[in-house]
């Protein structure tokens, strides 16, 4: 799982272009949470992550190609 920190956290939107993965989701901006979001993806396929989540995700197939867009600069 990644995440930035203060000042430097990113909105993402991840597209999936070819193959697929399991993206898995978990808030870090409250403490008490004891579960993790988790969604099944394929090319075609995009998902939104916010700035207070860490992400992480894991290929199911060959030949993944995944694009991140991101709304702040990566340091």
């Amino acid at each position: 799982m990644h995440f930035q920190s203060k000042p430097f956290e990113q909105n993402k939107l991840l597209f999936i272009h070819s193959g697929s993965i399991v993206d898995l989701t978990v808030e870090i901006d409250n403490a008490t949470v004891d579960y993790v979001l988790s969604y099944e993806m394929s090319a075609g396929e995009a998902i939104y992550i916010a700035k207070n989540y860490a992400h992480g995700y894991l290929t199911t197939s060959d030949n993944v190609l995944v694009q991140y867009f991101m709304d702040e600069a990566y340091f």
